[in-house]
């Protein structure tokens, strides 16, 4: 199905694995994956694959740095006050897009 789209909101999602790389995570077609006040974690490395004009949005999330992100084709990541733990890296030939909205520094 084009144009699907799971929000992971206020929750935490595990990927329970046995193994690294034992299952990953692809966002395609038009799909969206959207965090918000959320964590994706997982004991052993995965990766999480963006193709074809496929969207993730991070908001105030956290991503594990056992998870790498693989962007492919137009797709997008667009991070805004969360954390990433890990690798991110564009496939050959690719013309993605990668957002970050710094928050301005805080002095105490």
């Amino acid at each position: 199905m084009d144009f699907g789209t799971l929000i992971i909101s206020n929750a935490s999602m595990m990927m329970d694995q046995n193994t690294n790389n034992q299952y990953q995570i692809y966002v395609q077609d038009n799909g969206r994956l959207i965090l918000s006040s959320a964590s994706l974690n997982s004991g052993y490395h995965l990766w999480v694959y963006l193709n074809d004009n496929a969207t993730v949005q991070v908001d105030n999330s956290v991503i594990s740095q056992s998870i790498g992100l693989s962007l492919g084709d137009h797709s997008s990541l667009n991070v805004s006050d969360s954390t990433i733990g890990s690798n991110i890296a564009t496939q050959a030939n690719s013309y993605s897009c990668l957002r970050l909205r710094i928050a301005p520094s805080r002095h105490y």
